[in-house]
This record gives structure tokens, C-alpha cells and sequence, in this order.
């Protein structure tokens, strides 16, 4: 269920802070400052396919390993970028992780669930990916006051 729960940490989490971001980048035009939510969507997008057959060629599990090790750096990268173009590098990277957990953690649960506990699996995680968004939405909006740079 946490690993559903990444899936959507991607924007949620910092989409609060997109008026501070604007603010802290002045000279950036505001459709440049929203790349910082919608990036890492466009990374799942274009890598979802090379990940999976990334995963198919070293096997899932050690593809879901390394997924969490690069979201892990890549959502932490805010907390130290130190330009808004080096931030939105971060942000690709944390989409390209997305798709490798998204991938291999379906992959894995159609792998170790027969059907019928699988169909379970999958709408257990589908629930946990809908509270995570209202979790993080409103954990992210308290982070931001303390700074644009909290939330991640």
C-alpha cells in the first residue's frame, strides 16, 4: 500500500508550494514554475516503457529497489537544488522512479496474488492512492509555510 502511495507523492506533496517557488524564482514565467508538478508526470510518460522492460532484463525486484533509491534522492533534491532548472532535472528523475515503482509493484502483485487476491491488491492500493493524495495535499500546505523548500 505505501508503494501505491508514491505514486502520487510526485505532485501532491509540493503542489502547495508553487506560489512560493514563483516567488523564489522571480525571473521564471509561472509555466516554467508549474513543470515542478506536472514533470514528473511527462517522465512517467516517456520511460514507462523502457522501465518495464528494464525490469523484465534484471528482474523486478531489484528494479523496484532501485526505483525507491531514486525516488528517494530525486524527492529529497529540492531540499538542495540550487537553481530552478537543476530542480526541474530532479523532477524528471522523480518521474522516471514513478514509473519504475509504478511498473514493477504491479508486475510483483500480478506475480505473488492469484486473481482473486490480486483484484484485492489492486483496489487496496487504488484506496491508499486516493487518501495519500488528501494527505499530502494537506500535510504539503503546512510544510509550505515553513518555505517552499519543505515540502520536498
Amino acid at each position: 500500500m505505501l508503494v501505491a502511495m508514491l505514486n502520487v507523492m510526485g505532485g501532491a506533496a509540493v503542489a502547495p508550494a508553487l506560489p512560493a517557488i514563483s516567488e523564489a524564482y522571480p525571473e521564471a514565467s509561472e509555466a516554467i514554475v508549474s513543470l515542478v508538478i506536472t514533470l514528473p508526470s511527462l517522465a512517467v510518460a516517456l520511460s514507462g516503457l523502457f522501465v518495464g522492460v528494464l525490469a523484465d532484463r534484471v528482474g523486478k525486484a531489484r528494479t523496484l529497489v532501485i526505483s525507491l533509491a531514486a525516488f528517494t534522492a530525486a524527492g529529497l533534491w529540492g531540499l538542495a537544488a540550487p537553481t530552478l532548472e537543476t530542480l526541474l532535472v530532479g523532477r524528471f528523475v522523480l518521474g522516471i522512479a514513478i514509473a519504475g515503482i509504478a511498473t514493477t509493484s504491479a508486475a510483483l502483485a500480478s506475480e505473488y496474488y492469484d486473481e482473486e487476491m490480486r483484484a484485492k491488491v489492486f483496489s487496496w492500493q487504488s484506496a491508499a492512492s486516493g487518501a495519500s493524495v488528501l494527505v499530502l495535499e494537506t500535510s504539503g500546505g503546512f510544510l509550505s509555510l515553513l518555505g517552499w523548500r519543505a515540502p520536498f
